[in-house]
């Protein structure tokens, strides 16, 4: 084996593990995730929205994090005060998918915090993020529940 390759060789099986190491703990998975109703109490916002742009990929926005977020139209405010018709939703933090990853153009119950300018899901990611919907079915289960029935089930 030439010196060159003996040089790779011994970088990468001396440095890699490190990397391997760094990146295995950089998204730190949740310890105790919130219940369906526990995530309910401690939303400050609840809507029933649709997102409509931004990417869902990590490191979207480039080191200013520009697209690290999406645009969530809202037709309906559950839970909460003056929210905007859209509004900014935290998606990715840098390479963790802490936030929301709701598909575009795709209707859910949404679980959310005020943060600045912008909304980020409950409990850093470690909480329901979203319920979806099917017409004015909630998808808690295959079947879904009536919205109505599913607002006063949780007391919205």
């Amino acid at each position: 084996m030439g010196r060159d390759k003996r040089h790779i060789k011994s970088w990468i099986t001396g440095f890699a593990p490190l990397f391997v190491g760094v990146s295995a703990i950089a998204c730190m998975p949740c310890e105790n995730a919130l219940s369906l109703p526990d995530t309910i109490k401690k939303a400050e916002v609840i809507v029933i929205g649709e997102r409509k742009t931004g990417e869902m990929k990590a490191f979207a926005g480039g080191p200013a994090g520009k697209n690290d977020y999406v645009t969530l139209s809202v037709s309906k405010v559950l839970k909460g005060t003056d929210v905007p018709a859209r509004i900014s939703v935290r998606t990715w933090y840098g390479m963790c998918p802490y936030g929301i990853d709701l598909d575009k153009n795709k209707k859910a119950i949404v679980y959310l915090r005020k943060v600045d300018s912008h909304y980020e899901v409950v409990g850093d990611g470690c909480a329901e993020k979203f319920t979806p919907m099917r017409g004015q079915k909630v998808m808690v289960n295959e079947e879904g529940v009536a919205l109505a029935d599913f607002l006063k089930l949780y007391g919205l």
